[in-house]
């Protein structure tokens, strides 16, 4: 117990014979005595190892060399309660806290004990009322939290987690897998992105949501932490190719067909001579000036190919196909 004097009246202007002095007495036992308060200081009178019940009567009575009756400006009484005293929160939490606060500056805001006075714990956390408290819950949604998770495993009794409504970025921790009492899991609508981990879906037990997480996706292809912009230009290009492959393969397949037809025409319109081995009249009649025009009209043709082929892009070996179909071989000029 702790009491506290002072003196109110300034010595000059009392009467020679104006004192104050007085004794405390706690059920007629004196416990503290002749105590004589001093002008413009405070006088502390500590006392311990009393004994006292609700029954008890504490008084201030005056010496008899007292002129002035007692007073008291102040008193602290301490008692041991039945509720039993604890060592703090656990310290592994401790770390997992310090954590996130080293990663989020608006969360520093908050020291001491997490968890304690239990009726005063964090705004954002929750906690058991053992004698060493433990973090079960994370309470952050909207609380203005940016940049990549930290690793906070070491809140291995945690069970619920609300991160929704922030601007997280980075893929979503595989360390939240070992966190194995969590059953409540909200990181909607932040900025997560990457492969969307399987041990979400693997944990019967667990209620998650990731709604809202644009740069998210659920397949192996899945290309991490690109831009609206960038997805849709990669996108594109890849439709271009796919379509430019198709396009190139329809020509080359056409201008193979029209060879072979054109072939197929040639050989059935040819008159045939009228014994086998003898050349046909339009064939004797031929002239060298006659062979020199047909052969110029067939590297005309198979030029007209050829920039057709290269214009369009056209694979190398259907263009060596389409050469073998027309076996055509170069004119030659001969000067007479």
């Amino acid at each position: 117990m702790n009491m506290y004097f002072t003196e109110v009246f300034d010595p000059a202007d009392l009467n020679s014979s104006g004192t104050r002095s007085f004794n405390v007495v706690l059920d007629k036992q004196t416990i503290a005595s002749d105590i004589t308060p001093v002008f413009g200081n405070a006088t502390e009178i500590r006392m311990t190892n009393l004994t006292a019940s609700s029954g008890s009567n504490l008084y201030l009575t005056a010496t008899s060399s007292s002129t002035l009756p007692p007073s008291i400006f102040g008193m602290e009484l301490f008692v041991i309660g039945t509720t039993p005293l604890t060592n703090g929160s656990n310290t592994k939490d401790e770390s997992g806290l310090a954590s996130l606060q080293n990663r989020f500056p608006v969360l520093q805001e908050w020291s001491g004990d997490p968890c304690l006075p239990a009726a005063y714990p964090w705004d954002w956390v929750n906690c058991t009322t053992d004698a060493t408290p433990r973090v079960i819950a994370l309470l952050l949604k909207g609380y203005g939290l940016s940049g990549k998770l930290p690793d906070f495993s070491s809140l291995d009794a945690i069970q619920s987690i609300d991160m929704s409504n922030n601007n997280i970025t980075g893929p979503i921790p595989n360390f939240l897998n070992s966190s194995t009492n969590l059953t409540y899991l909200n990181l909607a609508n932040n900025n997560f992105t990457g492969l969307i981990p399987l041990w979400l879906y693997q944990k019967n037990n667990l209620k998650f949501n990731i709604s809202g997480n644009q740069y998210l996706c659920n397949s192996t292809s899945c290309m991490p932490e690109y831009s609206p912009t960038t997805v849709g230009d990669a996108m594109g290009q890849w439709l271009a190719g796919v379509i430019g492959g198709v396009l190139s393969t329809l020509i080359a397949a056409a201008i193979l067909y029209g060879v072979r037809q054109w072939k197929l025409s040639s050989k059935r319109n040819r008159p045939s001579g009228t014994d086998a081995g003898q050349p046909n009249e339009e064939e004797e009649s031929a002239t060298p000036q006659t062979l020199v025009q047909n052969g110029t009209n067939n590297n005309k043709l198979e030029d007209k190919m050829s920039k057709i082929i290269t214009d369009k892009g056209v694979d190398r070996a259907v263009q060596t196909e389409i050469d073998h179909e027309f076996d055509v071989q170069p004119s030659t000029t001969t000067t007479t």
